[in-house]
């Protein structure tokens, strides 16, 4: 199954069968999607995440999330579209993540984030779309 992506019965994740290496030990499939938006999700981000170094998408707005973004979530080279909005995230976003170069949609807004934003869109030629106002700069947002 060269180029195709198959669905696992999971909810919000998909896999693909070709993946680029490296591929996770012992299975031919990696998982390169998770969309899991407004299903009451709680707790924070983990850091595990940067395991799944095929993930092109993550969305996971409409959420409960807590606690800060985790600066290993660099080390997804292949991310194309994050999504965490209407969460309940904290702190800043890692510097780290300005090395996110294949990073085309960047959604955050209304969350607790606060602070300086780092150099994403001059750093990264390919981000189209960049939401991020801050919900815990005094901005109120709701669904």
């Amino acid at each position: 199954m060269n180029n195709e992506t198959a669905h696992l019965n999971a909810p919000g994740l998909s896999c693909s069968a070709d993946p680029p290496a490296p591929a996770p030990k012992g299975s031919p499939w990696e998982i390169v999607s998770i969309i899991i938006d407004s299903k009451g999700l709680t707790g924070t981000i983990p850091a595990a995440l940067s395991n799944l170094t095929g993930l092109i998408q993550l969305i996971i707005s409409g959420n409960e999330l807590t606690g800060t973004l985790p600066s290993s979530l660099s080390a997804l080279t292949n991310l194309n579209t994050l999504f965490l909005s209407y969460n309940k995230l904290q702190g800043t976003i890692p510097p780290s993540w300005s090395g996110l170069r294949s990073l085309g949609a960047l959604i955050m807004n209304c969350n607790g984030l606060t602070g300086r934003i780092p150099d994403l869109g001059f750093a990264n030629p390919n981000l189209h779309i960049c939401e991020l106002n801050w919900g815990g700069m005094g901005n109120k947002c709701s669904l």
